[in-house]
Order: structure tokens, then C-alpha cells, then sequence
């Protein structure tokens, strides 16, 4: 579970995203490879610094932010890119959480 300040670190990540910015929330996003893969390190770079809190290696850390961002992201495509980057980093992340 998220802290309120941890939450707010969260979505100032989210909403800083250049990506997905200028299209309607009714369009699909639609990347190549390439791009989604430039798109989600320009997230990694956001979260570290807003949210340097943040594990990447912690399956917990990641489905917290996860679980938050399904709950009461909204509907933005920041917030489904951002989505998106948490289940790839659960994928990656150890098994076991210390």
C-alpha cells in the first residue's frame, strides 16, 4: 500500500509523461517497437525522479503501484502507459520479495 506522499510521487510521474499526451483518450495508442520501448524509459527516467522511493526488484512496491493506478489512475493514456510499465516490471522482478 501506498503512502499519500508516495501516491503523489506516483501520478506526478504518470502526468509528466510526453507520451500520449496529444491523443483522445477514445484512441488506441499504437506503437512500434522501438517507440514503446523509448516510451517506457522515458517513464523509468520520470519514476526515478519523482519517485526515488521506488524498487524495481520489489514485486510488493510494484503491484502497489499497480493496484493504485487501476483503482484511481483515471483513464488517461499516461495513466495506461504507465499501467503497461508496472506489468513488464513485475514480469522482471524477483520472485521473492525481502
Amino acid at each position: 500500500m501506498l503512502n499519500d506522499d508516495q501516491q503523489s510521487n506516483l501520478y506526478d510521474a504518470v502526468y509528466r509523461q510526453k507520451a500520449g499526451a496529444y491523443t483522445y483518450p477514445q484512441q488506441r495508442l499504437s506503437f512500434t517497437k522501438q517507440q514503446l520501448a523509448d516510451v517506457m524509459e522515458e517513464f523509468r527516467v520520470l519514476l526515478r525522479e519523482y519517485t526515488p522511493w521506488y524498487d524495481n526488484t520489489s514485486r510488493q512496491m510494484i503491484e502497489a503501484c499497480y493496484q493504485k493506478l487501476c483503482i484511481s489512475g483515471g483513464t488517461s493514456n499516461k495513466v495506461a502507459l504507465a499501467i503497461h510499465f508496472f506489468e513488464g516490471e513485475f514480469a522482471r522482478a524477483s520472485e521473492v520479495d525481502v
